[in-house]
């Protein structure tokens, strides 16, 4: 079987619980009764691993340590009948460590709660593009080469407006595929631009050719709109009217385009950053905050800026089913969104229940693999087609 969940407690009861469940779902499954060599060389990539939090020796702590430290890329699910605040601490350190966290099992657990949790796991859509396997440096010579060859491509992800279950917008995102190289991570392939000073320039190349091929998709599906991320250090005077220019140039009109930044960047913007977004903002183009609710200051973010849009943090829609403070983070980002006139985006989601409590707490545009992966335009062509044809 592909699908495979590998197990390590202590107590036996539970390892006979996880492999009878796993047998009633037809998935393979390996249980051992504490962390080894044994574990570490029967552990693949693809494996869901389950993993108790109190072991003797070595315990779950370490073992997500070990596991960050080592890269690992299957997912990781913890077991435990802690308190859930302690539960909660965990998870954030295993997601700092850059672990694929699938969520929580709060002893004693269910047949349903282990299968609405391994389902949704299983069902992911494989994908490496966003995270850095290899941590590999690229040269200032690649960067030159992959820019003036245009090895550089856009894909967009659809935004889907629950409420109507039509596209309502879309998000640029970068895919790099050199002959040297291979398939460049995004991740790495920015960090690269940025340590040079190249993302300017990467910037202004990806949105026009963008907007070229965006044009007639528009002038068939009139009510949707397009965004762009923009690094927040790139902002300045001559930024802001190049931007619009292009932009303006391009027939696409300004309002159809929404320019994003982290929460992170936009709480120390500089007078010639905040010149920038302002002029935006003045002309007609939309202004999204991405990341929201992962800063220190939120609230004074949005009382400086002029934004139009929020995309809640992915963090906090992966801990919906199992972190109260998720979730009244995101009922209260609804409560807020609405008061302030905010289109409020919810991106990484990834399964049906998400959205289903994304929609009682105020958030109905969603941004995920649940719906598509990011397309390329041909492709995203055919998706627009094919879900205008399936609501005619």
């Amino acid at each position: 079987m592909d699908h495979r969940i590998v197990v390590v407690d202590d107590d036996l009861a539970y390892l006979q619980l996880v492999e009878a469940f796993a047998a009633s779902s037809l998935i393979g499954v390996a249980v051992f009764e504490r962390w080894s060599d044994d574990v570490r060389q029967e552990l693949r990539e693809s494996d869901l691993l389950m993993l108790d939090i109190h072991m003797p020796g070595i315990d779950g702590l370490d073992v997500l340590m070990e596991l960050g430290k080592s890269g690992f890329l299957g997912g990781v699910v913890l077991m435990s009948g802690s308190d859930p605040s302690i539960l909660d601490s965990i998870r954030s350190m295993a997601q700092k460590l850059d672990l694929n966290f699938a969520g929580t099992l709060s002893k004693p657990f269910r047949l349903a709660s282990f299968n609405n949790l391994a389902s949704s796991y299983f069902k992911r859509p494989t994908r490496n593009y966003n995270r850095s396997d290899s941590n590999a440096v690229i040269a200032r010579e690649d960067l030159d080469r992959i820019l003036k060859q245009e090895l550089y491509f856009p894909v967009y992800q659809p935004q889907v407006d629950a409420v109507s279950d039509s596209i309502v917008g879309m998000e640029c995102l970068t895919r790099v595929d050199d002959p040297v190289l291979g398939w460049v991570s995004p991740f790495d392939f920015i960090l690269a631009l940025s340590e040079n000073g190249m993302v300017s320039q990467y910037t202004f190349a990806l949105i026009k050719n963008s907007l070229a091929e965006l044009i007639t998709l528009f002038d068939e599906f009139p009510n949707i709109t397009v965004s762009y991320n923009i690094d927040a250090r790139s902002l300045n005077r001559e930024f802001a009217l190049n931007m619009i220019d292009l932009i303006q140039n391009s027939g696409i009109a300004l309002s159809r385009v929404t320019l994003e930044i982290t929460e992170a960047n936009a709480m120390s913007l500089s007078s010639d950053e905040l010149y920038a977004i302002n002029k935006f903002r003045a002309v007609g183009l939309m202004l999204s905050l991405d990341d929201y609710g992962t800063g220190y200051s939120s609230i004074q973010v949005l009382h400086e800026l002029p934004i139009s849009e929020l995309k809640i943090d992915r963090s906090f829609i992966q801990n919906i089913h199992d972190n109260v403070k998720s979730r009244e983070i995101i009922r209260s980002l609804g409560r807020l969104s609405e008061s302030l006139n905010y289109r409020l985006v919810g991106e990484g989601v990834e399964n049906k229940r998400q959205i289903e409590a994304l929609t009682q707490l105020g958030c109905s545009i969603f941004q995920g693999y649940f719906f598509a992966e990011p397309l390329k335009i041909k492709d995203l062509k055919t998706y627009l087609m094919e879900r205008h044809s399936d609501q005619s």
